[in-house]
C-alpha cells in the first residue's frame, strides 16, 4: 500500500516521502496515529511543493548562519557578573546568557546553536563554540569579569 509520511518516522523515512507498506502497518498503525495519509497524486504534489519550499527557507537560514559564523569567529566577549574572592562565579554562565551578551554587539544569534566546552563557573577566558549546522562553525572567546 502506497502512503506519504505527515511526519518523520524513524523506521520509514522524513516528512513528505512516498512508501510502500504493508497494509495492515498503514490501517493499523501509520493512519491512525496520524502518521501517514494514503497516497494521492495532488497531495503529493502539494508536499512536493512545500517540500521545496521548505528547502529553499533552510538554504537561505544557512546563508544567514554562515554570516553570524564569519562575524563571531575570533571576536572576543567581556562579560561582569559577580564572583567571589577566589574567582567563583555565584552561579555559572548559562548558553541563554552569552546569546544575550552577544546580542548586545548587533549579532542575532540562538542560543541552542551554542556549544560550551566547559561549565562556565569561575573568572576567565573561554572559548565558546557557535554551531548553526554540522559543517558550518564559529569559535568566539567570552572574558568574565568579577563585578564589584
Amino acid at each position: 500500500m502506497k502512503i506519504i509520511l505527515v511526519q518523520k518516522v524513524a523506521s520509514l523515512g522524513n516528512r513528505g516521502d512516498i512508501k510502500e507498506v504493508a497494509e495492515g502497518y498503514a490501517r493499523n498503525f501509520l493512519i491512525p496515529s496520524g502518521l501517514a495519509t494514503l497516497f494521492e497524486e495532488g497531495l503529493a504534489q502539494t508536499l512536493k511543493g512545500q517540500k521545496e519550499k521548505e528547502f529553499s527557507q533552510k538554504r537561505k537560514n544557512n546563508k544567514k548562519e554562515e554570516e553570524k559564523v564569519h562575524l563571531l569567529q575570533g571576536k572576543i566577549f567581556s562579560f561582569s557578573t559577580r564572583a567571589n574572592e577566589q574567582g567563583h562565579l555565584f552561579a555559572q554562565i548559562a548558553p541563554r546568557q552569552i546569546a544575550e551578551i552577544v546580542r548586545e554587539q548587533q549579532i542575532d544569534i540562538l542560543e541552542k546553536y551554542i556549544v560550551l566546552d566547559e561549565v562556565i563557573k569561575s573568572v576567565g577566558q573561554f572559548q565558546v563554540h557557535y554551531r548553526p549546522s554540522k559543517n558550518c562553525e564559529a569559535i568566539f572567546f567570552l572574558h568574565v569579569l568579577s563585578a564589584k
